[in-house]
Formats: C-alpha cells, sequence, structure tokens
C-alpha cells in the first residue's frame, strides 16, 4: 500500500495546484532524461516520473498553502526504499526544473518541510 509524505509546503503562488501539478510532471520528464543529473542524484528515470504530488490545503474557503508530496510505496526503488533524503534532493531539482520552465513564482515561499530531511 502507498501512502502520500508530505516533502514540502508552499505558500501560494502564481500557479494553481494543478497548474503546480502539471509543471511537476513536466519537470519530472525532463529531469528523467537528463542523464548526468540523474547519475548526480544517483537515481534512475523511472525513480522519478510520477514521483511527487501538489494539492491545496484549504483554510476556510481559502487555498493558503501547496504541499507537495511523496508517494512512497508505488512501486519504484526510491518509494520502495522511503529514501527521504534522496526524495528531498530529486524534489530540490524538479522544483529547480519548475521555476526554470513557470518562472520564480510559481509557488509561493517555502513554510514547512520535513525537518528530519536536509535540502
Amino acid at each position: 500500500m502507498a501512502d502520500d509524505i508530505t516533502v514540502a509546503v508552499y505558500g501560494r503562488g502564481a500557479l494553481t495546484a494543478s497548474q503546480v501539478q502539471k509543471a511537476i510532471e513536466d519537470a519530472q520528464l525532463a529531469l528523467a532524461a537528463d542523464k548526468d543529473a540523474l547519475a548526480e542524484l544517483g537515481v534512475t528515470a523511472d525513480d522519478v516520473k510520477g514521483l511527487f504530488r501538489a494539492k491545496e490545503e484549504q483554510s476556510g474557503f481559502v487555498a493558503e498553502t501547496i504541499l507537495v508530496s511523496i508517494l512512497i510505496g508505488a512501486g519504484s526503488q526510491l518509494a520502495a526504499d522511503a529514501a527521504k533524503y534522496t526524495a528531498r534532493k530529486v524534489w530540490s531539482a524538479v522544483f529547480e526544473k519548475v521555476r526554470q520552465q513557470r518562472g520564480s513564482d510559481a509557488l509561493g515561499d517555502e513554510q514547512q518541510s520535513d525537518p528530519g530531511v536536509k535540502p
């Protein structure tokens, strides 16, 4: 069974959660095609595809934050190992690609991440 584990929480930026999800998917595909980046991260292309999810967290009627989570147990080696440190490194690479492709304001400021996981 797969579990959703929050990797980071961001304030609302220029993109909605569904737009962030599409940006994440595009960035994951770009990262999966970058053999040098994969080697540096110590993961395979299959490890990064479909790994991260974005969803809005609402307070009342207003979506205030966007949560980025990793699906642990989804079948990839990275997920099967539940390697949160590696997941955070991979997320950092995906996040940079999102910012490059969609702008530095795609997501707001990071509000929270797993304190046991260093970027």
